[in-house]
């Protein structure tokens, strides 16, 4: 909430909206954007990457056991979702049409 009192745009972490209160927070406080990737696009994203300890230490079938359980969570939890499965510009394209 304090990091959005000035208005913008806030980027939360994998697990952030599977918290009630942060859910809830992030949706009083404006439009929430899900940023739907196909399971396999965000694999190759994140495999082996030692800065996140889930990825790190999961297997393939756990990471999409996570992945899909988080992906209802953020689709209810979000206004919109929009395909992400391209370019951080074509991703930013898409979200200022719905926006």
């Amino acid at each position: 909430r304090k990091i959005s009192e000035n208005g913008g745009i806030v980027a939360t972490g994998g697990g952030a909206m599977t918290i009630p209160e942060t859910a809830a927070a992030a949706r009083a406080l404006g439009a929430v954007v899900f940023l739907d990737v196909p399971f396999e696009v965000c694999y190759e994203r994140i495999r082996g990457d030692e800065n996140r300890p889930l990825a790190a230490n999961s297997t393939k079938e756990k990471l999409l056991e996570l992945y899909l359980k988080r992906r209802e969570i953020y689709l209810k939890n979000s206004d919109f979702a929009v395909d992400a499965d391209c370019t951080i510009q074509e991703a930013v394209e898409r979200i200022k049409k719905l926006l």
